[in-house]
């Protein structure tokens, strides 16, 4: 179901040239304090595996060139107990 979902919104891309007015719902914010916090609680790598880093002006240029007008941006996992 997922190829299918994808090949359907590559080839709808593809045809437009590029999405417009798309709200991304699934972006993570990982900002120093949030690393900060969970490295005070040694839970950095409570997931399996290190967070990302997170850029502003790289995500900005990212939603840029995708045609991305607005991300929801949440806390990724594990959320800091304190």
């Amino acid at each position: 179901m997922k190829v299918a979902i994808f090949f359907l919104m590559t080839t709808f891309i593809a045809t437009k040239g590029y999405a417009q007015g798309v709200i991304d719902v699934h972006s993570h914010l990982i900002s120093p304090e949030f690393v900060s916090a969970l490295e005070s609680e040694g839970r950095l790598l409570d997931e399996g595996f290190p967070l990302p880093k997170y850029d502003v002006e790289g995500h900005l240029k990212w939603m840029n060139e995708a045609g991305v007008e607005t991300s929801v941006l949440t806390l990724a996992a594990p959320q800091p107990k304190k």
